[in-house]
């Protein structure tokens, strides 16, 4: 079997970081639904675009994509919990200035919650 270059390695887990956070959004929102209020598609979309962003911001100035981690430790999972808690923030931070609405924080909480376990699932995999 062929070993994957490091650069189709960086390429392949910037795709499935990209998969992940853009659909985390609309599945933590079918969890809340049935139990909440209707939240607007438009202001769904409008998060799960501005995450997406900050994401691949963030995990640029956490150095997600140039690290080793065939060889993953404790402290490359504290750069994906800060990484992902910082896109989280920034997120609620962007969509309550545009959309002048309080946060959905159940939802923004969910989604915390399954970024870091696929995210760092994907990694430690």
């Amino acid at each position: 079997m062929e070993k994957v270059s490091v650069k189709q390695r960086r390429i392949l887990l910037w795709i499935i970081d990209s998969i992940i956070v853009t659909f985390s959004v609309f599945i933590g929102y079918f969890i809340l639904e049935p139990y909440f209020e209707s939240y607007s598609p438009r202001i769904l979309i409008l998060t799960s675009i501005v995450l997406l962003i900050s994401h691949h911001i963030f995990a640029q100035i956490f150095d997600l994509y140039h690290r080793a981690w065939e060889y993953a430790s404790v402290s490359e999972l504290m750069l994906i919990v800060k990484a992902v808690t910082a896109s989280i923030l920034a997120t609620m931070i962007i969509v309550c200035l545009i959309t002048l609405k309080g946060p959905f924080l159940r939802l923004y909480f969910i989604t915390w919650m399954m970024h870091l376990l696929l995210i760092g699932g994907s990694r430690l995999s």
